[in-house]
């Protein structure tokens, strides 16, 4: 099949050779009504088959005598005959401006969207920044039809994860490739320690400034992206960078400034009972050391709080704080600024930007700070040879607070804090009575906070310093020469440096409290720790093209034929004083020199690589009917040479049956198109992954702890516990999709609407092995998942008039997801969570289903109850609950203009996926939530409740009461199940009200133009009934697979801010 292919595509590009083996003599270009470029307008000889298309720059060359009549001719333009003249330069007017879209396809290939046979969603810079959002990724939410995007933050520095189309692997990656003015960048998730003490220093596809970009492409299918192979299995995203404008007369340079500033605070709080303040009902009932808020009800009367020291005492009223948590963090706030200089000539143009973004975070002592410089440039060398570079320099560093359980969380302890503690008093740390280390009259180190069995969160948020440092460089450039009017040949090199550091600081300390006998049993007492890590990456891409294209009569024909090499290289480094099982000896000092046992150390060298061979054959029946057929080879070096070499074909097709109405008719209907493609496209391995285990230092455990050797200088290392497979194939993807396109009224309304299905097979899993074999897990080809789905948009304008236009826009995607096989033996791949709630791909099931122990139901429904303790019964084995990815989502709008003045509202909604949330579980826990003050904290009758007889038999209870504080607080009780909550969600995503300021203004300064904006983003969120916690996008597993996962995770924040822009 792969050699027939081959050939088929070798056969038609021989034969576009001849049929384009010519001379030219006249030369010309050919421009819409904008001044701007005509990619792939037809040039015919009047009266003859002979003819050409302009290439990316709108420009053509045609064997011709000077004086010949040129019929010209463009999707959407209306079509004109001129005569042929060296030299010629001609401009057509838009008829249809649907029609004239152009996208950035795989390989950076510009094409017009109606000739393509795929789905893809194109945004310019004034879409894609309407809310100013400071990720190009998070700006996409709600934009785009059939992406799944979350951003766990909301805000400058978390991760942002862009799914197209579902899951597609199991053991491999399910982000979209990020492609940079053709280059493919690293988008790493970053996220340290693990999702239970998670420390999210984001993903590197953020790192793009959104300002810089021109425009941005999504292509959604695997037909869009089988150029890329398996770089492209989880679709792309095309991200193409300003440029200066090329002129035709010389003219001064363009100086754009903006300069915008901010502010942020937490989007959504937990619910909060107001009613019960600190203290233990089973214990102490006014217990001053309590974490819980389950003392005694509120009665506004004077109580003394906290430690005694020195004889004396805080006082204050025994009185609900209802913001007592709220009042804990700052409002964030952020200064960007943006810098740029463009300009060009009829030979080239260039753009430099600069970049600033400077923010302080609404937790105390975080930051991000960013620079960026960009500089791209194109040229013209002579009528042939033409060259364009694209460089980017950013360098950034971060301070983040911890989320997930320990001492180090700082949300964790926010949680804790009882219900009528004054949180925005513990702030002074130099009070002895917020002090977590205090040293008294007798040289006595205490602590004098008030919580045994919390931390004061402003000290957490001072002592436990978490920072990363980062420089990047990504870059290309391409040298291009036009070998007569029909076959260009073209280089891009590209890719680029990156070096990553991480600082990881956790504190030594050992204090008492100063009421030693009422809290004896409680020190403050942690080991210290250090992490610190460089990880060095680069990546090169080259791109060898042969452009070829002709025109024979009413066909047009054009071909890509490539070679493609990528080499990447990750050089990391990591030494660890893990606080756990090692810690500092003196305190304050981090270095590697100061730990109390050996350090654990790692380091790796990955590098992979990867040669390719591409061709792609378009042909074009008369501007109406279009069909492209791809093929790629790759040969991987993470494979053994017997499966190192794999195929992706594909085949796509178009028909503008609009072009057959009439003109009367295309008064209605001004464009109809129906496109179907069929592709194949795949994973291939991570690297080393076919390779037999290597050594590592041994670790021994017992009772008494664990040793790393050596030990008492004695040398020990054992296998790595994985097997490799140096059978493994590449995972391989199938993927079908149809869909129309639709436009009335001169795009008064537009339509846009697909079908699509998609099979992963030959999953690349690592998988259980008997333990008797010396390891615990292989790696194997095995498994299948299907994503089957219908994506819609529709965008209407009723009112377009001069200085008046009102727009209408709407997105649905609905994606069915199912693993449908995997190896012989295995139920299911765990991706994530913990001991008491997994996180699995299980068969039959959607990827990423909740599997843990729940209640117990009879075969009615009812809750089966102990009769002895009251308390309800839990399964005795965990079973399969929802899944995080929702059922559908969905996204509404409006724009409105009025002359200078303009307003934009995007609302977004997720519907049907389910979220657990071990925030819900500590706020349970501790007594806080509303849902525990149930029949004002006395014994109940379960409702629709049964307990077993002595038969065996289930009977209907009703006597039996359950006891509230027990069922939060006592262990094994309340089951893990219980804290998973719906993750539906309704957002107000953005809104922004722009004003053009009057020219007038400046027509007497050297101000060319202005604008000025005020903007929000992720403003405002209605949940699910059932959830009071958590907003769902929030994510203690970063970009990664483990998805729906809040282990007490950094809650998101809410932006609004102004913008102001100038020209010069």
């Amino acid at each position: 099949m792969k050699k027939r292919l081959l050939l088929t595509l070798m056969v038609l590009l021989i034969g576009l050779q001849a049929v384009i083996a010519q001379t030219g003599s006249v030369r010309g270009k050919i421009l819409d009504d904008k001044g701007e470029p005509v990619i792939g307008a037809t040039i015919r000889v009047k009266g003859t088959s002979k003819g050409t298309v302009t290439d990316l720059n709108g420009n053509f060359k045609l064997s011709v005598e000077d004086g010949a009549t040129l019929a010209i001719s463009a999707i959407g333009m209306k079509g004109t005959e001129k005569s042929a003249q060296d030299g010629m330069s001609v401009k057509l007017v838009t008829d249809q401006q649907s029609l004239r879209e152009t996208v950035v396809t795989a390989q950076a290939i510009k094409r017009e969207k109606a000739s393509l046979g795929y789905a893809t969603t194109t945004l310019n810079n004034a879409e894609l920044n309407n809310g100013n959002n400071v990720s190009a990724l998070g700006a996409l939410q709600g934009k785009v039809s059939g992406v799944n995007i979350t951003s766990t933050t909301g805000g400058p520095g978390g991760s942002t994860r862009v799914v197209i189309r579902g899951e597609k692997s199991i053991g491999g990656n399910n982000n979209a490739l990020i492609v940079v003015d053709g280059i493919p960048i690293n988008n790493g998730n970053r996220t340290r320690s693990n999702s239970l003490k998670q420390v999210d220093f984001g993903n590197r596809g953020n790192d793009v400034n959104p300002d810089d970009i021109e425009t941005i492409s999504v292509l959604k299918g695997a037909a869009a992206t089988a150029l890329y192979g398996s770089d492209g299995a989880n679709g792309a995203i095309m991200i193409t960078t300003k440029s200066g404008k090329s002129k035709s007369k010389a003219s001064k340079n363009e100086v754009s400034f903006t300069t915008g500033y901010s502010w942020s605070d937490i989007l959504k709080y937990p619910t909060f009972q107001n009613q019960y303040g600190q203290g233990d009902l089973n214990g102490v009932p006014d217990d001053r050391r309590e974490n819980f808020s389950w003392g005694l009800p509120f009665d506004g009367e004077l109580r003394p709080w906290g430690q005694v020291i020195e004889g004396q005492q805080r006082v204050k009223r025994y009185e609900a704080q209802e913001n007592n948590v709220k009042d804990f963090f700052n409002i964030g706030k952020a200064w960007e600024n943006n810098l740029s200089l463009s300009g060009g000539t009829e030979k080239g143009n260039y753009f430099v930007g600069l970049n600033t973004l400077n923010s302080k975070g609404v937790v105390p002592n975080t930051f991000l700070d960013k620079y960026s410089i960009r500089l791209n440039a194109n040229h013209d060398f002579t009528n042939n040879l033409y060259s364009n570079i694209n460089v980017n320099y950013i360098n950034g560093s971060s301070r983040v607070d911890q989320g997930g359980q320990g001492e180090g969380s700082v949300w964790n302890n926010v949680c804790q804090q009882p219900r009528d503690i004054p949180i925005g008093n513990l702030k002074d740390l130099n009070d002895v009575f917020n002090s977590q280390d205090y040293t008294d009259s007798n040289g006595v180190r205490r602590y004098g906070y008030y919580g045994a069995y919390t931390e004061n969160p402003y000290w957490v948020a001072q002592a436990f310093d978490n920072r990363n440092k980062y420089d990047r460089l990504i870059g290309q450039t391409t040298l291009g020469y036009r070998l007569g009017s029909h076959v260009t040949l073209s280089n891009r090199f590209g890719g680029e440096v990156l070096s990553d550091r991480i600082y990881l600081k956790s504190p030594k300390l050992n204090t008492v409290a100063f009421e030693e006998d009422f809290y004896g049993s409680s020190p403050k007492s942690f080991n210290g720790g250090y992490y610190e890590s460089t990880d060095n990456f680069s990546s090169y891409f080259n791109d060898l093209m042969l452009t070829l294209n002709g025109q024979v009569d009413k066909l047009g024909i054009s071909a890509v034929i490539g070679h493609s090499i990528i080499s990447r290289r990750s050089n990391f480094l990591s030494s660890n004083i893990d606080p756990v099982t090692n810690g500092l000896v003196i305190e304050n000092f981090y270095s590697f020199d100061n730990a109390k046992s050996k350090i654990a150390a790692a380091n790796s060298l990955t590098r992979n690589r990867k040669v390719g061979l591409y061709a792609t054959v378009n042909f074009d029946f008369n501007k109406f009917f279009f069909i492209e057929m791809t093929g790629r080879n790759d040969w991987s070096s993470t494979l053994d040479a017997s499966n190192r070499s794999y195929f992706y074909p594909s085949i796509s097709g178009s028909w503008l049956f609009s072009q057959h109405l009439s003109d009367a008719g295309k008064k209605i209907m001004n464009y109809g198109k129906l496109r179907a493609n069929v592709s194949s496209v795949g994973n291939d391995a991570q690297a080393y992954q076919n390779n037999n285990p290597g050594f590592v230092s041994t670790t021994v455990s017992s009772g008494f702890g664990s040793n790393i050797f050596p030990f008492n200088d004695v040398p020990g290392f054992s296998y790595q516990n994985a097997i490799g497979n140096r059978a493994l194939k590449p995972e391989r993807q199938l993927g079908k999709e149809i869909g129309i396109e639709l436009g009335f009224l001169e795009d008064r309304i537009n339509a846009d609407f697909t079908v699509y299905s998609n099979i992963t097979k030959n999953q690349i899993l690592s998988v259980p092995t008997p333990s008797s074999s010396g390891f615990t897990t292989r790696v194997i080809n095995a498994g299948t998942i299907k994503n089957t789905g219908i994506e819609a948009g529709l965008r209407l304008t009723p009112v377009k008039r001069k200085g008046l236009r009102w727009d209408l826009f709407g997105t649905y995607t609905r994606n069915k997801n199912v693993v449908m096989d995997l190896p012989g033996g295995v139920d299911q791949i765990v991706l994530g969570g913990y001991s008491g709630m997994s996180i699995v791909a299980a068969v039959g099931k959607p990827f990423g289903t909740f599997y843990a122990i729940d209640l117990l139901k009879d075969a009615n429904g009812n809750q089966v109850i102990d009769s002895a303790t009251g308390a309800p019964k839990s399964t005795t084995a965990p079973v399969y609950l929802g899944s995080f990815q929702p059922k559908f989502m969905a996204s509404w709008g409006t724009g409105l203009t009025v002359k200078g003045l303009s307003i934009n509202v995007l609302f977004d909604t997720k519907q049907g996926g389910y979220l657990y949330s071990r925030t819900k579980d500590i706020l349970e826990f501790v007594g806080v939530t509303p849902s525990t003050t149930l029949n004002d904290r006395q014994p109940f009758l379960w409702n629709n409740s049964v307990y077993e007889n002595s038969d065996g038999d289930y009977v209907k209870n009703t006597a039996i009461l359950t006891d509230v504080y027990n069922y939060y607080t006592a262990a094994n009780v309340k089951p893990a199940a219980q804290d998973l909550v719906k993750a539906g969600y309704i957002k107000l995503r953005e809104i922004s009200l722009g004003y053009k300021l009057p020219q007038k203004w400046f027509s007497k300064t050297f101000i060319g133009s202005g604008n000025l904006s005020v903007y929000g983003n992720n403003l405002l969120i209605w949940t699910n009934k059932g959830n009071d916690y958590v907003d769902p996008e929030v994510n203690s597993g970063g970009a990664s697979n483990e998805q729906g996962f809040d282990f007490s995770a950094r809650p998101s924040i809410r932006n609004y801010g102004f913008r102001l822009g100038l020209t010069f």
